[in-house]
């Protein structure tokens, strides 16, 4: 079915906003002006879905800072995208990261949270509606995941 991405976005920020500001940590999206009115015919649940996992997990391995949830339009894709400033990834964990209840560390407290699962749907998700999705990340810096959905 065909919807307006940039009012997914919008909808998955309010959804979030109140635990995010619990936490202190700033929620933003980042929508071109001039891209508000971008039709996407895909899947809208499953979309939804997969922001929800996105920030699910940007929030759990966010300490403080800013997440970031938008998308921009390309050529023949929309890249939609989740960035925050939380602990990072490191370089050889990367690769790994979107199978199976891997997680960002499995000597620390937190990877028994269990962030595994959620990319997993996430990354099966993306290939159901024939997109891909990558990272970017550093430790200490934060991580940007990427799916790219095609333009109908």
């Amino acid at each position: 079915s065909e919807f307006d991405i940039g009012k997914t976005v919008i909808d998955i920020v309010n959804f979030f906003r109140p635990e995010v500001e619990k936490k202190g940590i700033k929620l933003i999206t980042d929508i071109p002006h001039f891209e508000v009115n971008t039709i996407l015919e895909s899947d809208i649940d499953k979309v939804f879905a997969i922001y929800s996992n996105l920030v699910k997990n940007s929030i759990k391995y966010s300490i403080e800072g800013t997440i970031t949830v938008g998308f921009a339009r390309r050529e023949k894709v929309v890249e939609c995208f989740v960035k925050d400033t939380g602990i990072g990834i490191p370089q050889e964990r990367q690769k790994n990261i979107f199978e199976r209840f891997i997680q960002a560390d499995v000597n620390s407290k937190r990877s028994t949270e269990g962030a595994g699962l959620g990319l997993s749907i996430v990354t099966g998700y993306v290939k159901l509606l024939g997109g891909i999705i990558y990272l970017q990340s550093e430790p200490g810096v934060g991580s940007k995941f990427t799916f790219e959905l095609p333009l109908k």
